[in-house]
Parts: structure tokens; sequence; C-alpha cells
């Protein structure tokens, strides 16, 4: 009776909705993990330790790697999922498979921050087969579905991966250069991958909402901006690890003027008037603004790198995640792709997160910049919670869905 009993309890929670796509525990499990980063961050200012093994870890190292990797790795893996197990030949990963693909990222979250002997090696062997399990089944689906442009994320998956186990290696060498070197690669890496969806994603969606709407950017841009920002990630880190004595500034300028460019040719005035398209277009502008001003840190003293990577990291990938987060799963969940003003606050938040922690630090405020970019965050993140939470555990309410990206 017991065993029969255990049994139907486990059928019933591997069945629950939040186990049956990789977005509802995906999106619920990284927007929580951000905001507990910045409480903890927010905290170390204070001069106080917490948690964090600070003899081996430095706390600046820890706070990016779980920014970037745990944070936005997380909510571009998860999304990349669920977008691309469609049709019928498709299985979803659901269930079982799916809890223990977020539990391994539970562990290597814990693990990193949680000082205890071989913590660090417990994370990175759980963070490589996080990883390896995601790009994975990214690549059936992928293949499954025949949606072959969508094969274009499994290197630049890959190459993410590479750089969350490299600085994992540079920590335990204790090579903070390289760490801060791995960090800005990862910046620039999940700006392509933003810029690679932006050009798929944001004609279709504007067209979606808008009637009578063209893309109207030249064929060629794209491309053009792709290898921009290959070249351009591909120069910093050789740059940085071999010292090939070749400025990397001038391709990094070019992206970003390239990608400013690209996004006034799809830029409208409706679009103003909907917080789904003006998070998702602003924050796409925010990383051309992003790219301009990391290229002219090489000339301007004032203007430190991390401020660049920092409106590309909060103002690009933290807005337009929390857009597309927003619009996928009111997709998915079969509700209505409206917003309430409280996500409209929290999407303004967002940008102004960015904001404080640029032009304060210029006017060198840089603990005020801390602050008030970190509380603003929490509060959007915040909101973005309460705004979804019930979405995210709960059944569709109407027929399935999906949302096309081809």
């Amino acid at each position: 009776m017991y065993p029969l009993a255990d049994e139907s309890l486990q059928r019933h929670y591997f069945q629950h909705p939040f186990w049956q796509a990789a977005f509802r525990p995906g999106f619920l499990m990284a927007a929580l993990w951000s905001i507990i980063t910045q409480f903890i961050w927010l905290y170390r200012l204070t001069g106080q330790p917490l948690f964090i093994n600070h003899s081996i870890i430095s706390p600046w190292a820890w706070y990016m790697h779980e920014f970037l990797f745990g944070f936005i790795g997380t909510v571009a893996v998860s999304f990349l999922l669920t977008i691309s197990e469609q049709g019928q030949k498709v299985r979803k990963m659901s269930g079982p498979i799916l809890v223990v693909f977020f539990g391994l990222w539970l562990v290597s979250r814990i693990a990193f921050l949680v000082p205890m002997k071989g913590g660090i090696e417990v994370a990175a062997v759980t963070t490589l087969l996080w990883w390896s399990i995601g790009i994975f089944m990214f690549w059936r689906a992928v293949e499954r579905s025949g949606n072959h442009s969508q094969r274009v994320f499994v290197p630049i998956l890959i190459c993410l991966m590479l750089l969350d186990l490299g600085m994992f290696a540079m920590i335990i060498q204790r090579m903070e250069h390289l760490t801060s070197v791995c960090s800005g690669a990862g910046v620039l890496t999940i700006g392509l991958m933003i810029s690679v969806a932006a050009g798929w994603l944001m004609p279709k969606l504007t067209a979606q909402r808008i009637d009578d709407y063209e893309d109207m950017s030249p064929e060629w841009l794209s491309p053009l901006l792709f290898l921009l920002s290959v070249g351009s990630i591909a120069l910093y880190i050789l740059n940085n690890f071999w010292s090939l004595g070749i400025t990397v500034a001038p391709l990094i300028l070019a992206a970003g003027v390239v990608h400013l460019i690209r996004q006034l040719f799809w830029l409208r005035e409706e679009v103003l008037s909907d917080p789904l398209l003006w998070s998702l277009h602003l924050g796409n502008a925010m990383l051309g603004i992003g790219l301009v001003l990391m290229g002219l840190s090489f000339f301007i003293p004032a203007l430190h790198m991390n401020l660049a990577l920092h409106v590309i990291a909060l103002g690009s990938a933290g807005a337009m995640i929390m857009s597309m987060m927003s619009r996928v799963t009111l997709v998915y969940t079969g509700r209505s792709q409206q917003v309430s003003w409280l996500m409209s606050l929290a999407f303004s938040l967002t940008f102004f997160s960015a904001l404080a922690r640029l032009l304060l630090t210029l006017l060198n405020q840089p603990f005020a910049a801390w602050t008030v970019s970190g509380v603003s965050w929490i509060i959007a993140y915040g909101l973005f919670l309460v705004c979804f939470l019930p979405a995210l555990l709960s059944s569709r309410v109407d027929e399935e869905g999906q949302l096309e990206m081809a």
C-alpha cells in the first residue's frame, strides 16, 4: 500500500505544471536568484562577509559569475529549450529530467556560495553537467523539429559554457585578471546571443502587435553585425591571453554603431505605447549603447570598461530578459499578451538600474551607484515574480500556443 502511495505522490509531483516546460522553473529560479545575488552583493558592500569564502573567491568574481551565468545563462537556456520544443517529433524536456536538470543548477549555486572544502570543484562539475544536458537537449530538439535556423545558438551556448568553466578555472588558480577577462568575454557573448535573437524576433514580434509593420532594415546589416560581434569576442580573448597588440576597440565600436543603426530601422512610434514592445526595443538599443561605451573605454580612462559591461548586462540583457520572460510566460500559459502597470514599472526600474550604475559612478558616487542600482533591480524582479508567479505555477488556461522563431 505504502509503495503505491509513494509512487502516486511522485507521479503527481512530476506531472505538476511547473515541471512540464523548461521556462517555468528556469524563469522562476533565475529571477529569484538574481534578487538573492543582489542582496548578497549589497550586504557585502556594508563590509560584512556573507557565505562567500573570501580566502578563495573574490566577492566581485562571485557576483559577476552568478549574474552572468547563474542568472542570464539560465534564462537563455530555458528560453531556447522552450521555443525549440515545438512540433510532434520533439519530446519535451519535462518531469524527472527537468527536476534533475535544475537540481544540478541548484547544487552548483549552493556549492559556489557556501564555504566548504571542494565547493568550487563541485560547482564546476555540476555546471559542466548542466550545460551539457541543456545544450544536447536543445540541439536534439532543433534537429528533430527541422528548424535549422536555430543551430546558430549551439556554438554560442558552447562558448558560454567554456567561459563559465574558464571562470571557475581562473578562480581556482587565483588569476584575477583572467577571471575578469572571462566575465568580459561572457558579456560580449551574451550580447552576440541577444543580437542574433533580435534579428529573428524583433521584426516578427513587432509586426504581431502593430498593423502594417514592415522590417525596413537592409538584409546585409545582420550578417555584418554578426561578423563584427564574433570578431570582437575573438580578438578580445586573444588579446588578453596572448597580448597580440591589436586593439579590439574599433571592432566593438563598429558593432555598437551597426547595432544602433539596425535598431533605428525597426523603431516605430507605435512601439512606445506597448510595454512589451518598448521594453524590447529599448533593451536592444542599450546593447548598442553599451558596445559603443565599451569601445570608447579604451580611449577614455574615466569611462571604465566595467561600466559599459554593466550597461549591457543590466540595461540590455536584464531588460530584454524580463520582457521576453513576460511574453513567453503569457504565450505558453495561454494568457492574453497584456501586462499591468506594475510590469511597466518593473521594466522602467530595470533600465533605471543600469543608468544609475553608470551615471552615479561617473559622478564619483560608487557606493550610491551600487546601492541604487541593486535596490532598483530587486524591486523590478520582485514585481516580475509578483505578477507572473501564479502563471508559472499553474496550468494553461487555453489551448497550447507557441512563440515562433524561424
